[in-house]
């Protein structure tokens, strides 16, 4: 563990994390074989690195966030 956070906050990050590496693995293994890219990300995980979640976890601790909204805007 690199910065300081509950057990759970560790073992969410960690699980997140690898579901988005796994789905990742799939889109290199199969080169999307004629599927729409967008109508196939639409429901994935798509996780930063794990030292960019690390900060952001801390930033927003740091801030005293309450809430976290993650917006992603559909192309036109």
């Amino acid at each position: 563990m690199s910065f300081r956070a509950p057990d759970h906050v560790h073992t969410l990050l960690a699980r997140l994390h690898s579901e988005s590496l796994s789905q990742e693995a799939v889109l290199k293994a199969d080169g999307m074989g004629g599927v729409d890219f967008d109508d196939y990300m639409k429901d994935k995980y798509i996780a930063l690195e794990k030292e960019k979640c690390e900060y952001v976890y801390l930033l927003a601790r740091a801030m005293g966030a309450k809430n976290i909204v993650e917006v992603s805007l559909a192309r036109a």
